[in-house]
């Protein structure tokens, strides 16, 4: 495995972006996961992301509104750091749990909703790939 930070930063913006965040909110995430130092100025995030200060700007006010991150003011410095809020890997790690523990439960209890005769149904969980409902809409 290679470490190449941009590659990473990539991957992150596109794997929170699938969880539902904006893109650029998960690319400063990937960031803010490997740089050093960990607490990031909005020039440094504009620098390292290649992205104008809009985008940065609202992204991490974003981000810390949702919690992913805080502002840290440094003594004597003119400008705010922005860094990952300490335990927020276990958080995002137990919800993304919970949620599929849900999701379980709801497919669990399809599997034993009654037909019109009253038996449980013989419902798949998952369509076939050959069902025509096999593709999300």
């Amino acid at each position: 495995m290679t470490h190449d930070p941009s590659a990473f930063v990539e991957r992150a913006g596109l794997t929170f972006e699938a969880e539902g965040l904006p893109r650029m909110a998960g690319r400063i995430l990937g960031h803010l996961m490997i740089c050093g130092p960990p607490e990031q100025s909005i020039a440094d995030l504009m620098d390292a992301l290649k992205a104008s200060n809009g985008s940065i700007s609202t992204m991490t006010r974003y981000l810390e509104n949702q919690g992913y991150i805080q502002r840290i003011s440094v003594p004597g410095a003119r400008r705010d750091y922005f860094a990952l809020r300490s335990g927020v890997a276990t958080e995002i790690l137990a919800s993304a749990s919970a949620s599929l523990i849900r999701l379980g439960a709801l497919f669990e209890g399809a599997t034993r909703w009654p037909t019109t005769s009253g038996t449980p149904s013989k419902r798949p969980t998952t369509c076939s790939p050959t069902s025509p409902r096999s593709t999300p809409r």
